[in-house]
Parts: structure tokens; sequence; C-alpha cells
């Protein structure tokens, strides 16, 4: 149904969403799990499973999408769960085979628009899942008439491999990112990290999510040059997001479109019910928090190399009230999964914190309270992987026409442990003060080199 929509609308390629396909425990997927291979060790007389059909009893995903491709002449982007024999215990790539003697791991697959398996990506980076890590890096990338695509999947955007190899090793212009993505509030909603992450690398995104509210999985979008598409927490139907991007020449430069498209299709199928419900930013004691009580003020806060300096001035018929905090921090991320995080934002709250050493209790809006006539943010990091974030509320991002970002090398001396080099960082709000309530305005900065992953 998807495809045959998306070709009425003379789509070129079709992405979905990671788990778009099959979801459930492990152990009743095992057998299930195809063994799927890489296409660039198939003749051509093998790749195109919509005609051939030499595959074994996995073929029948593969031959679906083949000829879902084929019919509808679109580039097709699928994820779903494959395995790859192994010997158990044993070491294979960088990982240890199971028991099972199989790896299962989470794969993205591309068939052209003739229907031919012509890419095979396996996720790197695996969060809380039933999947294995793929044995080996994989920096998979594929040319198209419209530019140079580049895959990775959800979790993968957090850290520097593939994701940032693609875009700098490799040339991408174009990132497609099938998710599973968990809202964090106020820095790591779906849609405000594809935008901020797209807007950083200067590439195009097209990322599609899942829809389940109820553990703030929401969120899709077409991220380009200065304009996005996006749903967001409102969405309560699955939704076919369709919208003209620039197409890339191959000097790599950007080559309009004659004319702009936006098309949202509501998809046949249940209206989730489900509340939204969204992570918590999990603040440290050694985090620097500023609770910000005065509706006009210039303060400046330090926090190990990062040094974060707010500027605003809340619209006259608004009063801040203790509602909104600054908070400064440079450390590793608390749990599992400890990368590093240089981080200069401002966060609206849930509720009034009288004491911010319990920073524990400390919990965060997903909607802005106040508008600003005046709002900037400078900060000082040891990385110029700095991702701005900008949204009016969980289910709107502040339009890129209406926010200032930019990032310079700094010249002068500064006295720092590692001497490394120093990136001075702004975001500035250049919005009308009417276009809405700021909740959550920062600069989100990774040291991908310090991780303890």
């Amino acid at each position: 149904m998807a495809a045959k929509l998306a070709s009425k609308h003379g789509t070129q390629i079709i992405v979905f969403p990671e788990d778009g396909i099959d979801y459930a425990v492990a152990g009743r997927l095992l057998q299930r799990f195809d063994e799927i291979p890489d296409p660039e060790t198939l003749d051509s007389s093998n790749n195109n499973p919509c005609i051939h059909d030499h595959h074994s009893k996995s073929s029948y995903i593969l031959r679906e999408l083949s000829c879902i491709a084929r019919d509808y002449e679109l580039y097709v982007v699928a994820n779903f769960g494959t395995k790859q024999m192994c010997s158990p215990n044993e070491p294979i790539g960088e990982s240890i085979c199971p028991e099972s003697g199989y790896l299962k791991m989470n794969t993205d697959v591309v068939f052209d628009q003739q229907g031919n398996f012509i890419k095979r990506y396996r996720k790197y980076n695996v969060y809380i899942e039933i999947f294995d890590k793929a044995p080996t890096l994989e920096l998979v990338h594929f040319d198209t008439p419209f530019g140079r695509f580049g895959v990775f999947t959800c979790f993968d955007m957090i850290f520097r491999h593939p994701a940032i190899d693609l875009v700098e090793t490799h040339k991408v212009d174009t990132i497609i990112f099938p998710t599973y993505w968990y809202d964090e509030l106020p820095l790591l909603s779906a849609v405000q990290y594809q935008d901020a992450w797209s807007y950083r690398m200067n590439v195009t995104m097209l990322a599609s999510n899942i829809l389940k509210p109820e553990t703030g999985t929401v969120g899709s979008g077409i991220f380009a040059n200065d304009d996005f598409h996006y749903t967001g927490s409102e969405t309560k139907k699955s939704s076919l997001l369709i919208a003209s991007v620039p197409k890339f020449k191959s000097s790599g430069s950007r080559c309009m479109q004659a004319s702009e498209k936006l098309v949202l299709e509501t998809m046949p199928g249940e209206t989730m019910l489900q509340q939204y419900k969204y992570g918590n930013y999990k603040l440290l004691e050694s985090d620097k928090i500023l609770i910000l009580n005065e509706n006009e003020a210039s303060q400046t806060v330090c926090n190990g190399q990062v040094c974060c300096t707010i500027d605003y001035k809340v619209k006259s018929s608004h009063e801040i009230s203790s509602m909104y905090v600054l908070i400064i921090r440079d450390s590793l991320r608390p749990g599992r999964f400890n990368w590093h995080e240089q981080v200069c934002t401002l966060a609206t709250l849930k509720n009034q914190v009288k004491d911010i050493s319990k920073v524990g209790l400390i919990r965060f809006n997903d909607k802005g309270l106040v508008s600003f006539d005046r709002l900037s943010l400078t900060g000082t990091f040891n990385s110029n992987y700095i991702y701005p974030i900008a949204a009016y509320n969980s289910s709107r991002l502040i339009n890129r026409s209406d926010r200032k970002y930019e990032c310079q090398k700094q010249t002068d001396e500064f006295d720092n442990a590692h001497n490394d080099d120093r990136y001075s960082c702004n975001l500035s709000y250049t919005g009308n003060p009417e276009n809405g309530r700021i909740y959550s305005f920062g600069l989100f900065g990774r040291l991908y080199d310090e991780d303890k992953i």
C-alpha cells in the first residue's frame, strides 16, 4: 500500500522503519530469520529475486521487496532480522558467536528501481535489543542519478562509526535512516536529533521511525537544506511522508528541483490512543544547572572544558518563573552506554525545582512555557561535532529559517588539560516571538574519541 501511494506521487525512493517487517522475541524468530548474502558477492544472474528467485527459503522477504521495487520503479530500503552461521562461543570479527551457532543481526536491505538487490547493511551499534552487533563495521553507500546515499540504523547516529565516516570519508550527500527511536527529552527526541544531526553534517536525511507513543517512539522526517517535513508526538496513525528534496550533481553541489512537494498520506490501520511517554534526560551531580528566574539576563557558566553563555529576554507578557534551566555538561553519560557529551542547553521544567542539588527530582516538560524576544547560546567545546537542538515542543521544531547556527575554531589560547582544539559555537533564535513558546534550545556536543563503550 505505501509503495503504491508513493509511486502515485512520483516518488523515487521509499524507506521503511527499523523493525518495520518483523518484530517478536528472539526465540521465536531465529528459525524465521534469513541468511541474506552480501549482494556484492552475487553475479547479475542472481541479484534480482523478483525475476530469478535463486535464493533459498529466505527469499520470500527479499522477493517481495524486490518485486515492490520493480513494480513501482522505486528504490526500496527496508529493515528486518537476519542471521549468520558461526562456531558457538568462538570469535567472529568483533563479536562472539552465541550458543545457538548463529549471529542475529539487525539488517537493512536496498533494492534499485529494477528490483536488483544492491546493498546490505548490518547494524554496528546495537541498543537494548535482541540482535547481535555486526561482526565488522560496514560502510554501506550507493550512487543514484540523484545523489550518493549512505545507510545506517537508529543507535548508529549517536556514534562516529559508521555515521560520521559515511559523510566525511565516503562523501554521501543523503542519509537513509531506518529507526526505532525512544524519545528522551529535552535533547534527544527523534525529530530533534534527526534535524540537528543532518543540519550539522550538511546532508539530506530520510528518517523512517516506528509509531509507538507508549514507548516514546514517534517522529519520522525528511530533512534537507533549510527545510524539513516531519511527523511528531501528535501523530496518531501510521503515515507516508513524501517531499521533494534537492538533487545532487556529481560535484556534490545541490540542484533544486523546479517545484517543491509535500504529501502526508494517512495509512490504513488502527488509531494510536496511547499517551506519549518520553524518557527524561538523566542529570548528574557533576552537571552545572542554572535556574533562570529573571525575565532578562546574560550569564556565563563553565563546567570542565565547556563554557556556556546565555543571553535572553522573555516576551513582556510572559514570566519565566524559575521554570527554565541552563544545563552545562562535560562528562560521560551515565548508564549502560557511556558516551561523552559536552552540553550547553536551555530546557523547560515540568515543575519548579527549589533545590538543584537534588538532580534526580528534576523532570523536563515536553512543551514550551514562554516566548523569547531574544535568545542566544554561545558555547566553547573540545569538539566540532556540536549539534543544534531547537524546538517549540516535542512535536514542533523551530524552522531552520528562524534560527542561526555557526561554529568556528578558536585561534586564541585556552588553558585545558588535554591541549585540544577549541571550538566556539552559537545558536540564536531569529524568529518572531509570536511563532511559539520554546521548550528546548541547545548545543549538544559529542567527543567520540572519549567514549567508554
